[in-house]
């Protein structure tokens, strides 16, 4: 047990420290972002805290970061954990160290579905504040080591959330705000500890194009590129929806590759971006069968299914034939009698885009999430793609 909860009761500590830090953001301190290379390539595996997490059985040397999804925004603009196993879920991941000293948990914060208030958060000095004050609490009261900023999108609605255009500015500034609170918290506590501040960005020029990166990129440790959902079930045309390079049936461009690019052209260092696997994959059915139905109208439904399900159940339906895109490096499904297709990571492709990492000297690979894959065939391939 920690001193944090043995020493941690509601109220006053909570006030006290969110005093403190009120008073600290208001100083003007500088922040510092310590470079972080020595554990690179990173490995950052997304854990969902609406699952009991001790059922599983995580392999804690297998990957150098957690982050646990997700910590909710209420319309007052107080961070909270929402789930009843969050404490229990949180103290079985630090609990993970035991096995793996350099392994850091973070608090995962958003999501598509808890982004509503980001807006309003980020919006005033005191707003932010409140916040970030809040914030920090959860990260001390835990013994975590940072923070994770998931805002589905700045300057955009996303899933319905509150968005105006200077989200371009006030993101840089909460990100600022939380850097210099989390710095000073590794200075009040005197533990020689740089607590990591991170962010999950969407991979295309769109994202890019609604905040300030070169203001980002100075107080966050990396950048989740969350390369994957180029194509989904809320599209009518089918594609890859997470593959290394562009298809020569694509015709956006989309590719792990071209949004590393876009990244590195806007200012981003190599080191700082980690790229994203797909523990899932998306379906259309309703397909034209034309190119086995890659690139092809969808007119009928669709949905989202776990690797795991694809491996154990989809792939042992008569009529699924699986296929490889060799210019795209990725996998796909086709059932030309039902007209189903279905896109996702498979080792392979996994192992492709490691190896890519690698070669780019980027700044690792993660994945979303944990469960979709509890037999271990994916994060094994990363370790082949990175030469471990």
């Amino acid at each position: 047990m920690s001193i944090i909860r043995r020493q941690y009761r509601p109220g006053y500590p909570a006030i006290f420290l969110f005093f403190l830090l009120s008073l600290l953001l208001q100083s003007g301190c500088v922040w510092h972002v310590r470079n972080d290379s020595e554990r690179q390539p990173r490995v950052v595996a997304f854990v969902p805290g609406w699952k009991n997490v001790k059922t599983m059985d995580i392999n804690a040397s297998s990957i150098t970061h957690i982050l646990y999804a997700f910590v909710k925004i209420k319309p007052n603009g107080i961070p909270y954990l929402p789930d009843p196993g969050d404490e229990e879920n949180l103290y079985y991941l630090t609990s993970l160290k035991e096995k793996n000293p350099q392994l850091k948990v973070l608090l995962s914060v958003g999501g598509w579905k808890g982004s509503k208030y980001f807006s309003d958060v980020a919006k005033t000095d005191s707003s932010r504040r409140k916040f970030v004050g809040q914030l920090v609490v959860l990260v001390t009261m835990y013994n975590l080591d940072g923070v994770d900023i998931d805002w589905e999108y700045p300057g955009q609605t996303g899933a319905g959330n509150h968005y105006l255009p200077e989200d371009k500015w006030n993101y840089s500034l909460l990100l600022e705000d939380l850097r210099v609170a989390l710095n000073r918290i590794a200075f009040l506590r005197n533990d020689n500890r740089h607590y990591l501040l991170t962010i999950d960005a969407a991979a295309r020029q769109n994202w890019l194009d609604h905040v300030n990166i070169s203001e980002i990129i100075k107080v966050v440790d990396f950048i989740n590129l969350m390369t994957y959902d180029y194509y989904g079930e809320w599209d009518n045309r089918t594609g890859h929806h997470t593959n290394l390079f562009t298809s020569y049936c694509e015709p956006y461009g989309n590719s792990v590759n071209q949004s590393v690019i876009l990244f590195e052209h806007a200012g981003v260092p190599a080191d700082k971006i980690v790229i994203g696997g797909a523990f899932f994959g998306h379906w259309w059915n309703g397909v034209d069968k034309n190119n086995r139905g890659l690139c092809q109208v969808a007119r009928g439904k669709g949905g989202t299914v776990s690797y795991r399900t694809i491996v154990d159940s989809i792939m042992k339906i008569p009529g699924y034939k699986k296929y490889w895109d060799r210019k795209a490096r990725a996998p796909y499904l086709w059932n030309e009698k039902e007209a189903v297709f279905v896109t996702y990571d498979d080792p392979r492709s996994i192992k492709e885009k490691a190896r890519y990492v690698r070669k780019k000297k980027l700044g690792g690979i993660m994945f979303r999430e944990y469960t979709g894959d509890l037999n271990g065939e994916l994060l094994d391939a990363i370790h082949k793609g990175l030469g471990k």
